[in-house]
């Protein structure tokens, strides 16, 4: 299933911090919304500010009511307070108002974690029984607690039983065509990884894809100042974004992207998306048919951006293993 991933956290444990995450509105149905997991990048809501977490640590996230383990995910970002007008905007953000933004590494089992039975508490009993020099307490979890820091030894447990899941349903798992992640990687939706290549998102030459970031960038600085926009590069601050863009009050952050295809699918860095979920300021704009004589330029708010495109991993870090 998700196995590959997952011996990577066990090669490289050391460092990390690993947590036990509550998820879910105490006053809902264990099954709202029936949701699932398989997203490669996840935001993790926390009543209060999640002191302690840092970037690279391990969260195990849990389903409350039905106390099932729903995903694991690495903290990618430091953590964020959602603003007034998201709270207007989605009114669920009252009580998780801070967020992390985090790599999911078991989308597979996050598809189906329903129909398993891992369950946090069980599984520190079990624990518990094996390895009485390293007693694990979840109590604090159920009394209102947000998290619970838990030992290396017990992240690693639980890690091996999703593992064990996985070399069961691994047989069934490859005849499933949603799982075929190696031929057909999917940036936002759109585009398998072949098509991408050809349409110069991000991939081909380097002497092209200059062309076609040039290209992009002056076609959107032309865009927002034929409009009376003032508009500043801030591409060298490496801010997670492009362009400074204001009109009279009006601030726009405004990160480019070029492709020579028609489809506005484009590659985006970890700091890019660490942007977008921290800076209510952050516009995308993607110019498609770069180099062509009719580019267009797609405006995706930062909202538009976090909802409706859908990220996957495009590449690793490898390491030897021990």
């Amino acid at each position: 299933m998700d196995n590959a991933s997952l011996e990577q956290i066990l090669l490289d444990a050391g460092g990390r911090q690993f947590w036990i995450k509550p998820w879910g509105h105490p006053k809902r149905p264990a099954d709202e919304g029936q949701q699932i997991f398989d997203s490669p990048v996840l935001t993790t809501g926390f009543a209060i500010r999640p002191s302690g977490v840092k970037i690279g640590d391990i969260l195990f996230v849990y389903r409350i009511k039905v106390s099932k383990l729903m995903f694991i995910a690495e903290a990618v970002s430091p953590a964020w307070k959602v603003t007034k007008e998201e709270v207007k905007r989605n009114p669920d953000l009252e009580r998780w108002q801070w967020n992390i933004a985090t790599r999911n590494w078991t989308p597979r089992f996050g598809l189906h974690w329903a129909k398993y039975t891992l369950q946090p508490f069980s599984l520190a009993d079990e624990y518990n029984k094996l390895t009485p020099q390293d007693i694990v307490t979840l109590g604090s979890l159920q009394f209102g607690g947000d998290k619970r820091r838990i030992s290396e030894g017990f992240g690693k447990f639980i890690i091996n039983k999703i593992m064990a899941i996985g070399e069961e349903a691994s047989s069934e798992e490859s005849k499933d065509k949603d799982f075929e992640w190696a031929s057909n990687i999917i940036v936002d939706g759109l585009e398998p990884i072949e098509q991408l290549i050809k349409s110069g998102a991000g991939f081909g030459n380097p002497e092209t894809n200059k062309k076609v970031e040039l290209a992009a960038v002056s076609y959107v600085t032309q865009w927002y100042e034929t409009r009376g926009w003032s508009v500043r590069s801030v591409e060298s601050e490496k801010r997670g974004y492009d362009l400074l863009c204001s009109k009279a009050s009006t601030v726009e952050h405004v990160e480019v992207k070029g492709v020579q295809s028609v489809s506005p699918s484009f590659i985006i860095t970890a700091n890019e998306v660490r942007q977008a979920h921290n800076d209510a300021a952050f516009v995308v704009c993607v110019v498609t048919s770069a180099l062509s004589d009719s580019p267009k330029m797609h405006s995706i708010r930062r909202e538009d951006f976090i909802n409706g495109y859908e990220l996957s991993p495009l590449a690793f870090r490898a390491a030897p293993k021990q």
